[in-house]
């Protein structure tokens, strides 16, 4: 479930946009994760954007 909280994030994606379109497409990237990357794995699995 996602809402808005002052929590920190259990998992965090950074980086220029265009790095960051080609990471939600599933294209190499040059992306930072910090936090929970099997959550981040469990995401990609389950959205499809293409």
């Amino acid at each position: 479930m996602w809402r808005h909280s002052a929590e920190p994030a259990a998992v965090t994606v950074r980086g220029w946009v265009p790095d960051l379109l080609l990471f939600v497409y599933g294209r190499p990237n040059t992306v930072s994760v910090s936090g929970d990357r099997s959550l981040l794995g469990l995401w990609r699995e389950h959205v499809a954007f293409a």
